[in-house]
C-alpha cells in the first residue's frame, strides 16, 4: 500500500517473460488528476473509446506510449481494412481521412492515408474534449480490492497516478487488465504460439502509396527480449533481401510490429469459433463481427482440433463467418471498474482469427467508451450497466443497428441456409466449401442425405460425404476414410488454405479414435515424400488414438530430415513485385510434436532430445518445448468434438 491506501499493481504481473520482481517499500507516487474515464492505449481502438466517452459527457484521459494515434493502421503500415463491420463513428472518421488526404495530396493504391488518419484521430479527440497524453506509458493499476481506482503512468516527468471511475484497456496486449489481476490466455493450445506478426514496408508503387504485408515470424508479445529480436530480424531482412525494383520503391519500414495476437483476457463471456460458425444471436449483443477464418498458420497440427476440422477437413478457411458479440466479452472476470477493448478482448484463439480486424477493434472501442461513460455518470461499475441502456445509446448513435438488436432478442443460431439434400448437391459445384461447412453445422439433420451421397458417382462428393459422417463419429465409414488416405486422394479447391483430401481423412481418424486406422496411418507416415505438416497431422491422430504400436513410426519420424516442405515460406498477404521470402525450418515442430506424441503413448525417450529447444533464441519455441518437457498439454485437446445434433 502507498500513502493513499491504494494497492499499486504494476504492469508485468502475470506476464510470460519470466522476470523476477522487487518490492519497493514505502514508495510514494504523486496523483495527477481525477477522471471519469481513463483509456490506456491510443492504438486501433483507444481513440474511438476516448472519443465516444468524451462525447457522452465523460471527462476522459487517453494515454499513448508513442507520439501518434491509430496503432497498426498508422504506425504499423497496415493502411487498409480487411473485413469486420464498420460502425457509425468509423464511417465519420473515414470520411474525414479522405478529406484530409486530399489536402496532403498523393495517390493511394488502396485503403487510407496513415498520416491523415493520425491527424484525424487526434483532431477528433481534441474536439471531443479528450486530454491526449503522448509518450505516456501505462505502468500499472491502482486497486482497492478487485476494483480499479486509477492507472499508473510513466512518462518524461517520472511515474505518477491518475484516478478514474472507469478504466478501459486498449493496450492491445491486455497490460492493464493483467496488472489488475485478470486471468488471461495466450496462443493456441497445441504449442502456445500466437499468430505470426508482420513488419511491413510502405512502398511507392506505380505512382501510388501502398504497403507490402507479409508474415515475418513469431514473437511473444509479453517478452521484451523476444520483441527486440523480432524487430532486429525484421529490419535486417528488409535490407538483406533488397533491392526493391525501381517501380516499387521502399518509403519506410513500419515503426511497430504487426502483432495479430497477444494475451486474451478471460471475460464474463469468451467468444468461440462455434459462435461464429453458427451465426449465434444474443440478447446482450453490443456489436457484430464478420470475417473468414483468417488464420495465418500452415502447421494446423499445432492448432486446435476444431481448427483442423474447419480448415483441413472442411476447406472452410475462406468461408465467411458472422455472429453477435455480447457485452460480457469486454468485462474481465473478477475485476470491477475495467473494460477491455482491444485484441485482448475475451475470445478463444480460434475465434480471434475472425474477431481481430481493425474495423472490429474500432467498433469495440466505441462500445467500451459508451459503456464507460454510462457507468461513470451513474457511479456504478461497467458490469452493473444494464445492457439495455447501453444498447439504447448504441442504437441512437448508429453504433448498433436496430435490426441486429431486435434479432438478438430472439436469440438462437442462424437458420440453415438450405435443406440437406440441396447442400449435398452443392458439393459438386462452386459452393462446395460453404456446403461442407453448412452440412457439418447441421449435424444429425444431414445424416440421411450424407449416407445417400456415399454412393454418388462423383468421387469427390462421395468422399466429402464420408468425411462429414466421420466427423459425426460415424465409425461405419472408417473403411472409406482409410481408402482416401491409402489412395492419397486429392480433390482440394485450388486456393485458400486447401489441404489434400487425404489430410482431411487423417483428421477424421483423430476424431474417430479407432485403432484399426493405425496401420494405414503408420504406413503413410513412413512413406517417402510426405509433406511435413501432413506428417504432423498423422502424429496428432496417432497420439489421440493412443495405440503404443505406433511408437516405432513416431520415433522414425523424429529423426527424418526428408519431409517435403521442411523448409517453406510464410504467408505473403499483399501483392507487389518484391516478394520477401521468410523461410521457416519446421524441424523443431516435427521433433517436438513427435516427442509429445510419444510421451502421450507412454514413451518419454525422446524428451531428452528436445531439451536444446528449451533454450532456443525464439521465445515461442522455448515455451513450446518447455510445456512438453513439463508434461503439460503434450497433445492438445484429447477430447473429440461432440457430434452435432443439428440446428
Amino acid at each position: 500500500m502507498n500513502g493513499a491506501g491504494w494497492d499499486l499493481r504494476e504492469v508485468g504481473a502475470g506476464g510470460l517473460a519470466g522476470h523476477q520482481t522487487v518490492r519497493l517499500a514505502g514508495e510514494e507516487l504523486p496523483f495527477e488528476g481525477d477522471w471519469d474515464v481513463v483509456v490506456a492505449g491510443g492504438g486501433t481502438a483507444g481513440p474511438f473509446a476516448a472519443i465516444a466517452a468524451a462525447r457522452q459527457g465523460a471527462r476522459t484521459l487517453l494515454l499513448e506510449p508513442t507520439n501518434f494515434l491509430g496503432g497498426i493502421g498508422t504506425g504499423g503500415a497496415i493502411q487498409s481494412y480487411y473485413h469486420g463491420i464498420s460502425g457509425a463513428m468509423q464511417a465519420e472518421i473515414d470520411r474525414a481521412i479522405v478529406e484530409i488526404h486530399a489536402r496532403i495530396g498523393g495517390k493511394l493504391a488502396s485503403g487510407f492515408d496513415p498520416e491523415a488518419k493520425k491527424y484525424v484521430l487526434q483532431k477528433a479527440c481534441v474536439e471531443a474534449g479528450v486530454e491526449v497524453r503522448y509518450l505516456a506509458a501505462t505502468a500499472g493499476a491502482m486497486m482497492e480490492g478487485n476494483v480499479v481506482r486509477g492507472v499508473l503512468v510513466a512518462d518524461a516527468a517520472g511515474r505518477y497516478a491518475v484516478r478514474c471511475r472507469v478504466a478501459i484497456d486498449c493496450t492491445g496486449d491486455g497490460d492493464l487488465a493483467v496488472a489488475c489481476g485478470a486471468e488471461f490466455k495466450i496462443g493456441r493450445d497445441g504449442d502456445g504460439f500466437p499468430q505470426p506478426y508482420s513488419l511491413t514496408p510502405g512502398v511507392f508503387r506505380n505512382g501510388a502509396i501502398s504497403h507490402l504485408n507479409f508474415d515475418a515470424g513469431w514473437a511473444d508479445p509479453t517478452d521484451p527480449d523476444d520483441l527486440t529480436r523480432a524487430h532486429i530480424e525484421g529490419r535486417s531482412r528488409l535490407y538483406r533481401e533488397g533491392p526493391f525494383p525501381p517501380e516499387e520503391r521502399c518509403l519506410y519500414l513500419a515503426g511497430i510490429l504487426g502483432v495479430r495476437e497477444s494475451r486474451r483476457i478471460v471475460g464474463d463471456y469468451m467468444l468461440t469459433l462455434d459462435d461464429l460458425l453458427n451465426g449465434r444471436r444474443r440478447s446482450d449483443v453490443v456489436m457484430r463481427t464478420r470475417a473468414h477464418y483468417d488464420n495465418h498458420a500452415w502447421d494446423y497440427e499445432n492448432e486446435s482440433l476444431e481448427a483442423r476440422v474447419l480448415v483441413v477437413a472442411l476447406y472452410g478457411w475462406p468461408v465467411m463467418l458472422e455472429c453477435d458479440v455480447p457485452y460480457g466479452c469486454l468485462l474481465p472476470k473478477g475485476v470491477e471498474g475495467l473494460l477491455v477493448a482491444c485484441r485482448a478482448v475475451s475470445a478463444t484463439h480460434d475465434a480471434a482469427q475472425c474477431f481481430r480486424m481493425q474495423r472490429d477493434m474500432q467498433q469495440l472501442g466505441e462500445v467500451a467508451g459508451r459503456a464507460a461513460a454510462l457507468a461513470a455518470a451513474r457511479g456504478i461499475h461497467p458490469r452493473g450497466v444494464p445492457v439495455e441502456w447501453l444498447q439504447d445509446v448504441l442504437v441512437a448513435s448508429g453504433g448498433l443497428a436496430a435490426p441486429v438488436r431486435a434479432a438478438g432478442r430472439e436469440g438462437g443460431d442462424r437458420p440453415p441456409a438450405k435443406e440437406p439434400a440441396e447442400l449435398v448437391a452443392d458439393l459438386a459445384g462452386p459452393r462446395r466449401r460453404e456446403a461442407l461447412v453448412e452440412l457439418y453445422r447441421l449435424g444429425m439433420r444431414a445424416r440421411d442425405a450424407l449416407r445417400a451421397a456415399l454412393d454418388c458417382r462423383e468421387a469427390s462428393v462421395s468422399r466429402d460425404a464420408a468425411i462429414l459422417l466421420a466427423l459425426q463419429r460415424d465409425a461405419s465409414v472408417l473403411d472409406r476414410i482409410l481408402a482416401i488416405i491409402r489412395d492419397k486422394a486429392d480433390d482440394a479447391p485450388k486456393s485458400g488454405r486447401a489441404f489434400p483430401r487425404w489430410c482431411g481423412a487423417t483428421v477424421c481418424c483423430e476424431v474417430l479414435r479407432d485403432r484399426r486406422a493405425v496401420p494405414v496411418l503408420v504406413e503413410t507416415l513412413d512413406a517417402a515424400g510426405i509433406e511435413v505438416h501432413a506428417a504432423g497431422l498423422i502424429l496428432k491422430a496417432l497420439a489421440a488414438i493412443g495405440d503404443p504400436s505406433a511408437l516405432p513410426a513416431i520415433r522414425r519420424a523424429f529423426d527424418r530430415t526428408d519431409f517435403a516442405a521442411l523448409q517453406s515460406p510464410l504467408q505473403i498477404s499483399s501483392g507487389g513485385r518484391w516478394k520477401p521470402s521468410v523461410i521457416v525450418d519446421w524441424t523443431w515442430s516435427i521433433r517436438i510434436g513427435a516427442a509429445a506424441a510419444a510421451a502421450c503413448l507412454g514413451d518419454a525417450s525422446l524428451l531428452d532430445r528436445i531439451k536444446p529447444y528449451a533454450s532456443d533464441s525464439h521465445a515461442c519455441i522455448r515455451r513450446y518445448a518447455g510445456r512438453v518437457l513439463a508434461g503439460a498439454d503434450a497433445v492438445a485437446e484429447q477430447t473429440a468434438p461432440p457430434a452435432r445434433t443439428g440446428v
